[in-house]
């Protein structure tokens, strides 16, 4: 599947900017569907999710960018 990344977040925006969140998270998951391990929609959609109210959501894409983070070597330091 072919998505043009610009284009879906130029329309993810539009979506925000009229207070659609939910459709707006639809259009990052577009982008997921092509790039699973894109920590910028992860958090994006995160951060939208607790916005909306939907915090096990939002824990939940959180984690996800976190295992990314994660398995690329990026550690906390002690």
């Amino acid at each position: 599947m072919s998505v043009d990344k610009r284009q879906v977040l130029d329309q993810a925006q539009k979506l925000l900017d009229k207070g659609l969140i939910d459709r707006a998270i639809k259009q990052y998951l577009r982008l997921l569907e092509v790039e699973p391990d894109d920590v910028f929609v992860l958090q994006k959609i995160a951060s939208l999710h607790a916005k909306n109210g939907s915090h096990v959501f939002a824990l939940e894409f959180y984690e996800r960018a976190f295992k990314v983070f994660k398995d690329k070597g990026f550690h906390e330091k002690c």
